[in-house]
C-alpha cells in the first residue's frame, strides 16, 4: 500500500555496473493502481529486461487489501505453508485426482476471490490461479498453485 507521496523512489543496481537502468511511472502517482517499469539494458545494448511493479496509492489501505487470510486445498498440503505474503505454492496429487477444491478466504470480506482452472487436471504440471480483487475494484493480486498430478507409473513408485 502506498499513501501520500507523489514520487516513489527506487534504488536499483544491475549485476553489471555498466548496464543502463531507467525507471518510468514513478512520478505523479494517481489514486488507485499505478504501473512502474524498471528497464535494464545491457552494456552492448543486445539484451533488455523490463521489471513491472504495480503500486496502489490510497488513503485507505483496507480498501486496497488483496491478501488472503486462508488458502488451502482439500486434496493435500500446500508447500510452503500458507503465508499471505507468499504468492506461489506447490501441491502434488495422486493420479486419480482430476479436480481439486480450493478454499481461499480474503482478509477483507468485501474483496472478491476468483479461483481458476481447478477441473480436469492433466498429468504433470498444472497451474491454478487464485485472483484477489480488493474492495476498491482496481487492486489485484494473484496467488498461484503449481499442481503436479502424478502418472500411474509415478503413483506406483510413490506407494512403494
Amino acid at each position: 500500500m502506498f499513501h501520500s507521496h507523489k514520487v516513489l523512489s527506487f534504488i536499483s543496481e544491475p549485476e553489471n555496473k555498466n548496464a543502463k537502468v531507467s525507471i518510468t511511472g514513478n512520478r505523479n502517482l494517481k489514486q488507485g493502481e499505478n504501473t512502474i517499469q524498471i528497464k535494464v539494458e545491457s552494456e552492448d545494448k543486445t539484451n533488455t529486461k523490463v521489471y513491472t511493479i504495480h503500486v496502489t496509492k490510497t488513503s485507505n489501505p483496507e480498501l486496497a487489501n488483496t491478501n488472503l487470510e486462508t488458502l488451502a486445498v482439500r486434496e493435500g498440503s500446500l508447500y510452503p505453508s500458507f503465508d499471505a505474503s507468499i504468492t506461489k505454492y506447490y501441491l502434488e496429487v495422486a493420479n486419480d485426482v482430476k479436480n481439486i477444491e480450493v478454499l481461499a478466504i480474503p482478509q477483507e470480506m468485501e474483496a472478491k476471490v476468483e479461483v481458476q482452472k481447478t477441473n480436469e487436471l492433466q498429468i504433470g504440471r498444472n497451474k491454478v490461479g487464485v485472483i484477489v480483487t480488493a474492495e476498491n475494484g482496481s487492486t489485484r493480486k494473484q496467488y498461484v498453485i503449481d499442481v503436479y498430478r502424478r502418472s500411474e507409473q509415478e503413483d506406483v513408485k510413490a506407494k512403494e
